[in-house]
């Protein structure tokens, strides 16, 4: 019974392992993660790369559509330094990547962040 207990508990890891949220946090070398970059008017430009999937490119189990969203909201918020930001022109794409499994695609979210002003 223990060992039956043990390899279900392992299995399970294992599954979750596989169903990671999309990564937060800067991307490095064109990994998961974002990019950002400020625009003249003081708004922001953010993409979020999610982790490649498959030959399609679809959003995956470590790279759900609606994760990538909320990490925007996410950044949004800790840029302008409270919740009062608009986020514009939210865009989805799939960006080709070549690695030793072949090509595969990596899907991605731009938007554009504008911070309003907070009125204490």
């Amino acid at each position: 019974m223990h060992r039956r207990l043990l390899a279900i508990t392992a299995l399970s890891c294992a599954a979750l392992a596989g169903c990671a949220l999309a990564p937060y946090g800067p991307s490095v070398d064109g990994g998961p993660g974002y990019t950002e970059r400020q625009l003249d008017d003081g708004s922001y430009h953010l993409t979020f790369y999610g982790s490649a999937q498959s030959e399609s490119g679809g959003f995956g189990p470590n790279s759900r559509k609606r994760q990538l969203r909320q990490n925007a909201h996410r950044r949004a918020e800790e840029l302008c330094g409270h919740d009062l930001y608009q986020l514009d022109g939210f865009r989805q794409a799939k960006k080709p990547l070549r690695s030793e499994r072949g090509l595969r695609y990596v899907p991605q979210i731009t938007v554009r962040v504008s911070c309003n002003p907070r009125s204490d």
